[in-house]
Protein backbone atom coordinates (compact mmCIF):
# COMPACT_ATOMS: atom_id res chain seq x y z
CA UNK A 1 0.00 0.00 0.00
CA UNK A 2 2.68 2.89 0.79
CA UNK A 3 4.38 2.29 -2.43
CA UNK A 4 1.58 2.20 -4.41
CA UNK A 5 1.41 6.04 -2.06
CA UNK A 6 4.50 7.09 -4.33
CA UNK A 7 6.56 5.16 -1.48
CA UNK A 8 10.16 4.33 -2.82
CA UNK A 9 10.39 4.08 -6.51
CA UNK A 10 12.72 2.28 -8.29
CA UNK A 11 15.00 5.36 -8.93
CA UNK A 12 14.82 6.19 -5.31
CA UNK A 13 15.59 2.50 -4.56
CA UNK A 14 18.57 2.81 -7.22
CA UNK A 15 19.69 5.74 -5.22
CA UNK A 16 19.84 4.15 -1.95
CA UNK A 17 21.49 0.74 -3.31
CA UNK A 18 24.33 3.07 -4.62
CA UNK A 19 24.82 4.68 -1.65
CA UNK A 20 24.46 1.74 0.09
CA UNK A 21 27.76 0.32 -2.45
CA UNK A 22 29.59 3.62 -1.30
CA UNK A 23 29.50 2.71 2.67
CA UNK A 24 30.07 -0.92 2.01
CA UNK A 25 26.71 -2.38 3.88
CA UNK A 26 25.56 -5.28 0.89
CA UNK A 27 22.26 -6.05 3.30
CA UNK A 28 20.81 -2.46 2.80
CA UNK A 29 21.47 -2.66 -0.91
CA UNK A 30 20.03 -6.42 -0.85
CA UNK A 31 16.69 -4.30 0.92
CA UNK A 32 17.06 -1.77 -1.81
CA UNK A 33 16.51 -4.30 -4.52
CA UNK A 34 13.60 -6.35 -3.26
CA UNK A 35 11.02 -3.88 -3.84
CA UNK A 36 12.51 -2.64 -7.90
CA UNK A 37 9.76 -3.77 -10.43
CA UNK A 38 11.78 -5.49 -12.70
CA UNK A 39 13.07 -9.23 -12.07
CA UNK A 40 15.98 -8.42 -14.17
CA UNK A 41 17.13 -5.16 -12.11
CA UNK A 42 16.74 -7.04 -8.95
CA UNK A 43 18.96 -9.71 -10.08
CA UNK A 44 21.32 -7.19 -11.24
CA UNK A 45 21.07 -5.79 -7.68
CA UNK A 46 21.81 -8.32 -6.12
CA UNK A 47 24.79 -9.20 -8.04
CA UNK A 48 25.92 -5.76 -6.62
CA UNK A 49 25.23 -6.33 -3.19
CA UNK A 50 26.90 -9.97 -3.68
CA UNK A 51 30.17 -8.31 -5.25
CA UNK A 52 29.80 -5.43 -2.02
CA UNK A 53 30.19 -8.04 0.25
CA UNK A 54 32.52 -10.41 -1.28
CA UNK A 55 34.36 -8.29 -3.96
CA UNK A 56 37.32 -10.45 -3.70
CA UNK A 57 35.29 -14.10 -5.07
CA UNK A 58 32.36 -12.39 -6.87
CA UNK A 59 32.22 -11.55 -10.50
CA UNK A 60 31.21 -8.56 -12.14
CA UNK A 61 31.83 -9.46 -15.64
CA UNK A 62 29.01 -9.94 -16.79
CA UNK A 63 27.07 -6.47 -15.75
CA UNK A 64 26.27 -4.02 -18.03
CA UNK A 65 29.28 -1.64 -19.12
CA UNK A 66 27.45 1.60 -17.76
CA UNK A 67 27.75 4.04 -14.92
CA UNK A 68 26.77 2.36 -12.42
CA UNK A 69 28.31 -0.70 -12.92
CA UNK A 70 31.53 0.87 -12.46
CA UNK A 71 30.45 3.10 -9.40
CA UNK A 72 29.76 -0.31 -7.82
CA UNK A 73 32.54 -1.56 -9.36
CA UNK A 74 34.71 1.20 -7.93
CA UNK A 75 33.28 0.33 -4.59
CA UNK A 76 33.99 -2.85 -4.43
CA UNK A 77 37.92 -2.63 -5.25
CA UNK A 78 38.20 0.01 -3.04
CA UNK A 79 36.91 -1.75 -0.11
CA UNK A 80 39.16 -4.72 -1.47
CA UNK A 81 42.19 -2.62 -1.90
CA UNK A 82 41.95 -2.01 2.10
CA UNK A 83 41.20 -5.66 3.20
CA UNK A 84 43.99 -7.42 0.62
CA UNK A 85 45.99 -5.33 -1.81
CA UNK A 86 47.35 -8.49 -3.76
CA UNK A 87 44.09 -9.55 -4.71
CA UNK A 88 43.17 -6.51 -5.84
CA UNK A 89 45.83 -5.69 -8.18
CA UNK A 90 44.95 -8.99 -9.69
CA UNK A 91 41.49 -8.39 -10.10
CA UNK A 92 41.62 -5.00 -11.36
CA UNK A 93 42.38 -5.50 -15.17
CA UNK A 94 39.51 -7.42 -15.86
CA UNK A 95 36.93 -5.88 -14.54
CA UNK A 96 38.64 -2.35 -15.42
CA UNK A 97 38.59 -3.78 -18.95
CA UNK A 98 35.03 -5.32 -18.83
CA UNK A 99 33.21 -2.42 -17.73
CA UNK A 100 35.17 0.31 -18.68
CA UNK A 101 36.73 1.82 -16.35
CA UNK A 102 38.37 5.46 -16.97
CA UNK A 103 42.23 5.84 -15.95
CA UNK A 104 41.16 8.52 -13.08
CA UNK A 105 38.51 5.28 -11.50
CA UNK A 106 41.64 3.14 -12.17
CA UNK A 107 43.53 5.26 -10.37
CA UNK A 108 41.48 5.40 -7.44
CA UNK A 109 42.04 1.69 -7.23
CA UNK A 110 45.89 2.05 -7.79
CA UNK A 111 46.21 4.86 -5.23
CA UNK A 112 44.42 2.54 -2.27
CA UNK A 113 46.40 -0.40 -3.51
CA UNK A 114 49.78 1.24 -2.99
CA UNK A 115 48.48 2.77 0.53
CA UNK A 116 47.36 -0.83 1.94
CA UNK A 117 50.38 -1.79 0.95
CA UNK A 118 52.85 -0.03 2.41
CA UNK A 119 49.83 0.64 5.43
CA UNK A 120 50.20 -2.94 5.79
CA UNK A 121 54.26 -3.32 5.58
CA UNK A 122 53.44 -6.08 2.90
CA UNK A 123 56.46 -7.18 0.44
CA UNK A 124 55.35 -5.20 -2.36
CA UNK A 125 55.43 -1.96 -0.95
CA UNK A 126 59.12 -0.85 -1.99
CA UNK A 127 57.33 -1.81 -6.12
CA UNK A 128 53.77 0.11 -5.67
CA UNK A 129 55.15 3.36 -4.11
Amino acid sequence: AWQARGGLTDTLRWQRLEAAADAGQPAIMRAAARGLGRAADQALAAAYAAFIASPATTSAQDWPADARSRRIALAGLLQLARADPDQTEARLPGIADALGLDPGQRGQVRYQIALWTVASYLPAAARRR
